[in-house]
């Protein structure tokens, strides 16, 4: 018996971290951010894919087969979008001169609102992600069924667990963009423009990858 929810905040946590730490897109997004924009502007790059992956989590953890099933139906125009998105961040990327970019401070309301909407989009636009949760959620204390969601009504638990994921996702980007600071402030402007471009690289190579899978052209 667990009436504060801290076995399913930690677990939350272990696994918001887990989802977010692998090295993919919207980590360079953020790695670049610090460089060329501050670190509050990649901060807010990191929340929008920390509350995409929270919306992933609820979807899993509360069986909201509706929506599971739209993501699933709708998934080639969802990646679409998702492989657009990721092109042109990575032709940004690119196009970007770290060295003649003074780091932003000064952000308007505005700039931050789109550093958190596209990287939600991007988040949003990977249905796998969502299928992940769904397997993760499975081996923890079973709490998503085929049919039923929550287990046996627990949906405290299931909130719990949520926000642990929020909390774990929000942990991980303060962490990169700290990093990422930590390189921009010491590193000279050549080896800041060699990270630039092989982020910019990368990036694109994700979103060619994205169309070449959905032509049939890869398998994995």
């Amino acid at each position: 018996m667990d009436p504060w929810g801290i076995e399913a905040l930690w677990r939350g946590i272990v696994i918001g971290i887990a989802v977010a730490a692998p090295i993919g897109p919207v980590n360079l997004i953020c790695i670049h951010r610090t460089i060329s924009r501050g670190r509050l502007n990649a901060l807010m790059a990191g929340q929008g894919a920390a509350v995409g992956d929270s919306v992933f989590a609820i979807i899993a953890a509360f069986g909201l087969t509706a929506i599971a099933g739209f993501v699933t139906d709708w998934q080639v125009p969802i990646q679409i979008i998702g492989g657009v998105i990721l092109v042109g961040m990575g032709i940004q990327t690119l196009m970007t001169n770290p060295t003649n970019a003074t780091a932003k401070q000064d952000d308007s309301r505005l700039d931050l609102v789109k550093a958190i909407i596209s990287t939600f989009t991007l988040t949003i636009t990977n249905p796998a992600t969502l299928f992940g949760f769904a397997a993760i959620f499975a081996g923890v204390g079973g709490i998503v069924g085929s049919d039923t969601g929550a287990k046996a009504g627990d949906y405290g638990y299931a909130a719990t667990l949520v926000a642990g994921v929020w909390v774990g996702s929000t942990l991980w980007w303060v962490f990169i963009t700290n990093l990422a600071a930590l390189l921009r402030d010491r590193a000279e402007d050549g080896w800041l423009l060699i990270v630039q471009r092989v982020s910019g690289v990368i990036i694109l190579g994700f979103g060619l990858v994205v169309f070449a899978r959905l032509a049939g052209l890869l398998n994995f």
